[in-house]
């Protein structure tokens, strides 16, 4: 009988491990009201969600789904209140793609970048990534590496 209870115990204690994983997220903030939420789950998928998430079952609207191991950036500006803008960075895995769930009743409306945002975003002639306008902000999110900078290069926690 002993060996049955080692067997058992140790597979709670994977199970367990595998649920803390797959319930573990980030939290990156530029301010009280432009936070979003990185949950990184099992089977390479990964929910960003506009604010802090804390809900045990996925996201039903207003989230971005992607792998984990994209590289995004997130546009905030005051000029377009309750917006965020996604911008494709890449993946390491050479695959990258997204998809944007957005309901009418949602808070937060995720949209992804183009040229009309850039007068938005960027200064005229801005010549480098970080030539944003004073109104913006972004988060640049490196979802693989769990790390994140805001536009004056200072690590979010």
């Amino acid at each position: 009988m002993k060996p049955i209870f080692k067997v058992l115990k140790r597979s709670i204690l994977i199970l367990l491990l595998l649920v803390w994983y797959d319930q573990s997220r980030s939290f990156y903030c530029l301010s009280e009201n432009q936070c979003v939420t990185v949950w990184k789950r099992l089977g390479n998928k990964c929910y960003i969600i506009p604010g802090k998430y804390y809900g045990i079952l996925s996201p039903s609207d207003d989230y971005l789904l992607t792998s984990n191991t994209q590289y995004l950036t997130l546009y905030f500006s005051e000029k377009l209140p309750k917006k965020i803008i996604v911008r494709n960075q890449g993946s390491s895995s050479g695959k990258a793609e997204y998809k944007i769930r957005h309901s009418s009743r949602g808070n937060w409306e995720i949209s992804e970048y183009s040229e009309r945002y850039k007068l938005v975003i960027y200064r005229n002639q801005a010549r480098k990534f970080s030539d944003v306008q004073e109104t913006a902000n972004y988060i640049d999110l490196d979802i693989k590496e769990n790390y994140a900078r805001d536009k004056t290069g200072r690590k979010l926690k």
